[in-house]
């Protein structure tokens, strides 16, 4: 009896030295992470008009003066209460506006929704964009691979899109093919689409505090009136100069292309989001 005592309090001993000696970043229960992305943003937005013939008319978002390298940031949080078992929330946005004026040397012409916005060359006539970008990700995953070094999750969850364009400036706005008036003059168009998705985290650990983390996730499905592709991955190389503290690099791609179709509407945003990334993690 005393043999097999001390044996179990041996092996209990063993096994916290072992949970001990792994990297924080396979077996913390609370981790809460705050990043920032450098992208090169790349968008189209396409709607249909109800005056010209139900046409579909894009717009690249960068003909609009908006830019394409951007810096923003994402907030990522994760909840491992059980052995296998994690809850990630992730939030990230994106927000950008431009004006053009008499200060381009070009003509410009863009056709939104039932409106043209129009501008000549030299002429005061200024046209303002704002495009904004929330996705918010909640996902549960389980852990289907666990060793000393390494751990592979895969989990399904809830991809929340809030996308908009406005657009304001000199246009003209039309009634049965004809102009009913060329003057100062506002349109927007937004898009909240619920759209789940599958992911799968992975992590390896080289010692207590060199670790390297991947995401994956992929949709491709249609559903009431939504229709859609996601594609979205980062890898990052992190660093724990303590415990509950994580430094991290790396590189995240992401490219979406949703659409919402109704009777007598329709829009479209095509978005590519790629670029290093940087974060801040605690954890315990």
């Amino acid at each position: 009896m005393l043999r097999t005592t001390l044996g179990l309090f041996a092996l209990l001993a063993s096994s916290a030295v072992l949970a001990e000696s792994r990297n924080p970043i396979l077996t913390e229960t609370w981790s809460l992470t705050v990043g920032g992305y450098d992208l090169d943003a790349q968008a189209a937005v396409t709607t249909q008009s109800s005056v010209f013939n139900q046409r579909k008319f894009k717009i690249d978002l960068d003909d609009l003066g908006l830019e394409t390298d951007v810096s923003t940031y994402w907030i990522d949080a994760k909840w491992q209460p059980f052995e296998r078992w994690s809850f990630l929330l992730e939030y990230f946005s994106y927000s950008e506006n431009a004006s053009r004026g008499s200060q381009f040397s070009d003509s410009y012409e863009f056709t939104f929704k039932n409106k043209v916005f129009k501008g000549k060359a030299g002429i005061n006539t200024g046209l303002s964009s704002q495009f904004d970008v929330d996705i918010y990700s909640l996902s549960a995953a389980y852990r289907i691979f666990d060793n000393q070094k390494a751990a592979i999750d895969i989990g399904v969850g809830l991809h929340i899109m809030d996308i908009g364009l406005s657009l304001s400036g000199r246009a003209d706005a039309y009634l049965n093919d004809a102009v009913l008036a060329d003057e100062a003059n506002s349109e927007s168009e937004t898009l909240l689409a619920p759209l789940p998705n599958i992911m799968v985290y992975g992590a390896y650990a080289f010692n207590q505090q060199w670790a390297v983390n991947a995401r994956i996730g992929w949709l491709s499905m249609n559903y009431d009136e939504y229709s859609g592709d996601l594609l979205r991955a980062n890898t990052s190389l992190e660093y724990r100069p303590i415990k509950n503290l994580g430094l991290g690099i790396g590189y995240n791609f992401s490219e979406l292309d949703v659409t919402r179709d109704q009777s007598l509407h329709s829009e479209r945003f095509d978005l590519n989001f790629s670029g290093p990334l940087f974060y801040l993690k605690g954890g315990f």
